[in-house]
């Protein structure tokens, strides 16, 4: 199975290199690409975020760095976007994705 995951902080994901998965990453038996979307910016200082449309407190993700990250895989499978108020994840949803060959999970939040 193959594991992109897009976020703004890819090191949160370095527990998955260690212990069992991380052999089972070593083995092949699965892979994890990491993506920053801070890396498909314009600007010189890599911003994301930006005010809501018609004004508003708090920020907001800019739509531009997250469809770039997501174009430059050449391949996707299913895509998941995280989110509070989607469904919770559970034992069903990761039986049913761990058969998938490819699963991208976009990590909106920060």
């Amino acid at each position: 199975m193959k594991i992109n995951v897009l976020t703004l902080f890819p090191e949160m994901f370095t527990p998955l290199q260690s212990s069992m998965l991380g052999r089972g990453l070593e083995d092949h038996k699965w892979d994890l690409k990491l993506l920053n979307f801070r890396d498909f910016t314009y600007d010189v200082h890599h911003h994301v975020d930006d005010s809501p449309y018609g004004g508003g407190a708090g920020m907001v993700l800019q739509v531009m760095p997250i469809v770039k990250a997501l174009n430059s895989l050449p391949s996707r499978g299913k895509v998941i976007i995280t989110a509070p108020p989607g469904r919770p994840f559970n034992q069903i949803m990761a039986q049913k994705w761990s058969k998938l060959p490819e699963l991208t999970i976009l990590c909106g939040h920060y």
